[in-house]
């Protein structure tokens, strides 16, 4: 069992960097919410959305990654809502979501971009 006060951060799979943008979340049956992101890494985007999702939530996200005068335009297919808590600082809920069969292609892209910040 791991400690409560273990932080999040040293749980992660992969080096994340804090980035905002503006994130189109599509999930079915419901209408396009427009979110923004908080941080992004080779698996994952953190995300502040006005709405709790539940965890295994699967859902569609668009959007641009600014990378070296390139910017990576991201259309996942498929990201699953892994973890949602009530966020006062990103003023509605913090998501973290994890990518589902991402391009090796896209992900060495994002895994460059998070580790040019040094993370």
């Amino acid at each position: 069992m791991l400690p409560l006060t273990q932080d999040f951060a040293e749980r992660r799979g992969a080096p994340r960097r804090p980035v905002r943008v503006t994130v189109a979340l599509q999930i079915e049956g419901r209408p396009l919410l427009t979110v923004r992101t908080v941080e992004v890494s080779a698996s994952g985007v953190g995300l502040s959305c006005p709405i709790n999702l539940p965890l295994g939530t699967r859902c569609q996200l668009s959007f641009l990654i600014p990378l070296a005068g390139r910017p990576i335009e991201l259309r996942m297919q498929g990201a699953m809502v892994m973890h949602s808590v009530l966020s006062q600082h990103d003023g509605g809920f913090r998501l973290g979501c994890q990518f589902v069969q991402l391009p090796s292609d896209i992900g060495q892209r994002l895994q460059a971009f998070a580790r040019s910040a040094g993370l």
